[in-house]
């Protein structure tokens, strides 16, 4: 009759084990949240009721992007009130210091303030491609913010979870 040492065999099954679930793991993610500032331009420039194309444009320091230039490209109907109804857009990107991007999809909701021609925006994004050091990320997160189309400040909050 032939034994086994059990030693080894634990062993053998801890690593197989271990090494699994590091493989298995999801990839560490970043927190990305935080304020950036900057302006707002429609085309075309006078702000009456009509359709009209946005970009707002931002720039700050994010956690673990460093300094940043953000860029927000939609569409949107204003009525006589000025009430906006978001109509399709291009999209989002962000461009670090180094010159790497990243960019994707956004569904943004804006609420009507109290003074006519500010906005609350807030809405979901995704980041769906990257180039330079963000060109395998995947993530997500919400923007919310204020707008003044009348001054043209934007101030933009984003909290993202990036891998």
């Amino acid at each position: 009759m032939r034994t086994t040492s059990v030693k080894p065999l634990l062993v053998f099954t801890l690593i197989t084990v271990f090494g699994t679930a590091a493989v298995l793991a999801p990839p560490n993610s970043k927190k990305v949240k935080g304020t950036i500032n900057g302006t707002i331009v429609f085309t075309p420039p006078n702000v009456t009721s009509g359709i009209y194309t946005i970009t707002v444009e931002c720039e700050g320091t994010l956690p673990h992007l460093g300094r940043c230039r953000a860029v927000w490209e939609g569409n949107a109907s204003l009525d006589a009130g000025l009430v906006a109804t978001p109509l399709a857009g291009t999209g989002w990107r962000i461009e670090a210091a180094d010159g790497s991007t990243m960019h994707g999809a956004i569904q943004w909701h804006p609420q009507n303030g109290s003074v006519p021609g500010v906005y609350t925006v807030t809405g979901p994004f995704q980041l769906v491609a990257g180039t330079g050091r963000f060109e395998d990320a995947t993530g997500s997160g919400t923007i919310s913010g204020t707008v003044n189309v009348l001054t043209g400040k934007a101030s933009i909050q984003l909290d993202a979870e990036l891998q």
